[in-house]
């Protein structure tokens, strides 16, 4: 430090506090170009007509409830959606289930013409959806914010 010191002269101070200060900026940066994500989560008394405007809205809609359930949501959804499944170059709805924590498995509905995440991301956006519904109080609708 001694030598730091004695090569940058009597201003030493300014250049740590410039050097600092661009190393936080650049901290910043990253953070700012991080997107703020919305993902709803919709438990026990589910809405089709709600799930079908947060998939055109926000791409992603994590259930709380049982797969078969799910999976009949999941095809109202998509007949609401007007999508074609004999169309392979269209747009479709992916539903994956996934485990959480204790919680056993969670489903996730992700529509193609909103939201582009690969399984490995929409994992991790369920995980955090769910964890971020129970400390909100594990109400009916709940809307999770995320930087991804």
């Amino acid at each position: 430090m001694f030598l730091l010191m004695s090569v940058l002269g009597r201003n030493w101070s300014h250049y740590v506090l410039t050097f600092l200060s661009t190393i936080e900026l650049y901290f910043l940066t990253i953070r700012c170009s991080m997107s703020l994500k919305y993902i709803p989560v919709q438990a026990f008394d589910i809405n089709i007509d709600r799930v079908v405007e947060n998939l055109k809205d926000h791409g992603v809609v994590v259930l709380v409830t049982a797969r078969t359930h799910a999976t009949q949501i999941a095809a109202q959804a998509s007949g609401k959606l007007g999508i074609n499944v004999d169309d392979e170059e269209g747009a479709f709805l992916q539903h994956l289930s996934f485990e959480v924590d204790d919680r056993g498995w969670e489903d996730c509905l992700m529509y193609s013409e909103s939201a582009d995440y690969q399984p490995d991301e929409l994992h991790k956006i369920t995980i955090q959806a769910i964890r971020d519904w129970i400390e909100g109080g594990e109400k009916d609708y709940h809307i999770c914010q995320m930087r991804t």
